[in-house]
C-alpha cells in the first residue's frame, strides 16, 4: 500500500472483535482504513461532505485456507457526492489501490 502512496490510518481486526462481542469463531478477518492526504485534502476542499465516505476500506480475509484481499470502488463511493469534478480522483485512487492489491497478492 505504501509503494502507492497509501498510510494505514486504522487496522481493525474483526475476527477478534466478533469474537469478543459474539462468541464467533472465524478465520482471519481484517479491516484497515488507508489513505493518501495528498488527493483526500484537496478532495475535502472541493467537498467537505467526503468526509463521510474517507478513507478507503480495504478487507483482509481467510476463506478455505486462501488469503483474499479487496477494497472498495472510488468512482462508486465519489458517486454518492454527485460531484463530477473528484470523478478523475476517484479514477486515480481506483487504479493505485488496485496496483497495490495486486502487489499484496
Amino acid at each position: 500500500m505504501a509503494a502507492e502512496g497509501f498510510g494505514i490510518l486504522v487496522e481493525i481486526d474483526l475476527a477478534a472483535k466478533l469474537h469478543e462481542k459474539l462468541g464467533f469463531e472465524c478465520e482471519t478477518y481484517v479491516t484497515m482504513e488507508a489513505g493518501d492526504p495528498t488527493v483526500a485534502y484537496p478532495a475535502l476542499e472541493e467537498e467537505i461532505d467526503l468526509c463521510l465516505l474517507l478513507p478507503c476500506n480495504v478487507a483482509v480475509d481467510r476463506k478455505a485456507g486462501k488469503t483474499v484481499v479487496a477494497a472498495i470502488d472510488a468512482e462508486r463511493i465519489l458517486s454518492l457526492t454527485e460531484n463530477s469534478s473528484l470523478a478523475e480522483s476517484a479514477t486515480n485512487v481506483n487504479k493505485r489501490l488496485q496496483k497495490a492489491l495486486k502487489s499484496i497478492g
